[in-house]
């Protein structure tokens, strides 16, 4: 678990760095399509 939890620590930073902010980072992530911010909240 604490090797899959730096993975995707590693992976939002690289996304950061990159100019994502990050629910686009999140979905990019987690491959959600459509709008970041409305997918997201689809999830709670």
């Amino acid at each position: 678990m604490k090797y899959h939890c730096q993975k995707i620590k590693v992976s939002f930073i690289r996304l950061k760095k990159l100019g994502y902010k990050t629910e686009p980072a999140f979905c990019m992530y987690l491959d959600i399509k459509g709008n970041p911010y409305l997918e997201l909240l689809k999830l709670e």
